[in-house]
């Protein structure tokens, strides 16, 4: 009985370790995805921050059906000279 139990406990034992192995790597996937996600954001960032908007020229417009709940939507209008700037 002893044997047969010490096997169970054996076994219990190197599936939690399979448990634990297959958890880090997800942790480690799931670091290399939050470090992925926040250079693309950084990148993102850089790349909406030519675009100089004045909250005096935002136009409040109607949402689309498709985007569900929302109650509505602002849209940025161009700026005066923007396009010789750029």
């Amino acid at each position: 009985e002893q044997s047969e139990g010490i096997g169970q406990v054996n076994e219990a034992v190197a599936q939690m370790d399979g448990v634990v192995q297959q958890n880090a790597a997800l942790v480690e996937e799931a670091a290399a995805a939050a470090g992925s996600l926040q250079e693309q954001a950084g990148r993102l960032s850089e790349a909406v921050s030519v675009f100089k908007l004045s909250t005096a020229e935002v136009i409040e417009a109607g949402v689309p059906r498709e985007l569900g709940s929302a109650s509505r939507v602002f849209v940025a209008a161009p700026l005066v000279g923007a396009i010789d700037a750029v």
